[in-house]
Protein backbone atom coordinates (compact mmCIF):
# COMPACT_ATOMS: atom_id res chain seq x y z
CA UNK A 1 0.00 0.00 0.00
CA UNK A 2 0.84 3.75 -0.73
CA UNK A 3 -0.20 6.58 1.27
CA UNK A 4 0.26 10.02 0.66
CA UNK A 5 -1.26 13.66 1.78
CA UNK A 6 -1.59 17.17 0.20
CA UNK A 7 -2.00 20.53 1.90
CA UNK A 8 -4.08 22.75 -0.53
CA UNK A 9 -3.75 25.92 1.07
CA UNK A 10 -0.19 26.07 -0.55
CA UNK A 11 -1.91 25.38 -3.78
CA UNK A 12 -2.64 22.59 -6.53
CA UNK A 13 -1.60 19.66 -6.41
CA UNK A 14 -0.29 17.17 -9.39
CA UNK A 15 -0.93 13.14 -9.18
CA UNK A 16 0.69 11.66 -12.01
CA UNK A 17 -0.52 8.00 -12.51
CA UNK A 18 1.02 5.56 -14.77
CA UNK A 19 -0.80 3.58 -17.18
CA UNK A 20 -2.12 -0.51 -17.01
CA UNK A 21 -0.65 -2.35 -18.72
CA UNK A 22 -0.04 -6.48 -19.06
CA UNK A 23 1.93 -6.53 -16.32
CA UNK A 24 0.55 -3.97 -13.47
CA UNK A 25 -2.57 -1.73 -12.70
CA UNK A 26 -2.73 1.00 -10.04
CA UNK A 27 -5.98 1.10 -7.94
CA UNK A 28 -5.96 3.90 -5.83
CA UNK A 29 -8.72 6.56 -4.02
CA UNK A 30 -8.17 9.80 -2.99
CA UNK A 31 -10.63 11.44 -0.08
CA UNK A 32 -11.21 15.04 1.07
CA UNK A 33 -11.02 15.96 4.91
CA UNK A 34 -13.95 14.17 5.83
CA UNK A 35 -13.14 11.20 4.32
CA UNK A 36 -15.36 11.15 1.23
CA UNK A 37 -14.04 10.28 -2.20
CA UNK A 38 -13.49 13.30 -4.90
CA UNK A 39 -11.61 10.63 -7.25
CA UNK A 40 -10.87 6.98 -7.66
CA UNK A 41 -7.87 6.26 -10.44
CA UNK A 42 -6.94 2.86 -12.25
CA UNK A 43 -8.91 1.32 -14.95
CA UNK A 44 -12.30 2.19 -13.09
CA UNK A 45 -11.46 5.56 -11.99
CA UNK A 46 -11.16 9.11 -13.63
CA UNK A 47 -8.00 8.00 -15.61
CA UNK A 48 -9.55 4.89 -16.88
CA UNK A 49 -6.22 3.33 -16.56
CA UNK A 50 -4.45 5.37 -19.27
CA UNK A 51 -2.60 7.27 -16.92
CA UNK A 52 -2.04 11.36 -16.82
CA UNK A 53 -1.64 13.98 -14.19
CA UNK A 54 -4.50 14.51 -12.03
CA UNK A 55 -5.03 18.25 -10.47
CA UNK A 56 -6.51 18.69 -7.18
CA UNK A 57 -7.50 22.45 -6.25
CA UNK A 58 -8.68 23.91 -3.03
CA UNK A 59 -12.00 25.54 -2.67
CA UNK A 60 -12.83 28.52 -4.76
CA UNK A 61 -9.80 27.77 -6.61
CA UNK A 62 -9.83 30.18 -9.82
CA UNK A 63 -6.70 30.05 -11.41
CA UNK A 64 -6.13 28.05 -14.86
CA UNK A 65 -6.27 24.21 -15.45
CA UNK A 66 -3.06 23.23 -17.54
CA UNK A 67 -4.65 21.43 -21.31
CA UNK A 68 -4.49 17.86 -20.21
CA UNK A 69 -4.51 17.79 -16.98
CA UNK A 70 -8.18 15.81 -15.25
CA UNK A 71 -9.33 18.58 -12.83
CA UNK A 72 -10.81 17.32 -9.43
CA UNK A 73 -11.81 20.33 -7.21
CA UNK A 74 -12.02 19.37 -3.65
CA UNK A 75 -14.41 20.89 -1.07
CA UNK A 76 -11.78 20.42 1.33
CA UNK A 77 -8.03 22.21 1.64
CA UNK A 78 -6.71 18.54 2.90
CA UNK A 79 -6.68 15.67 1.06
CA UNK A 80 -5.52 12.26 1.26
CA UNK A 81 -4.55 9.25 -1.03
CA UNK A 82 -4.32 5.72 -0.97
CA UNK A 83 -3.02 3.33 -3.29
Amino acid sequence: YILGYGDLRKGPVVLELPATDETASLYGQVVDAWFLTIADVGPSGIDAGKGGKVLFTAPGYTGEVPAGYMHVPSPSNRISMAF
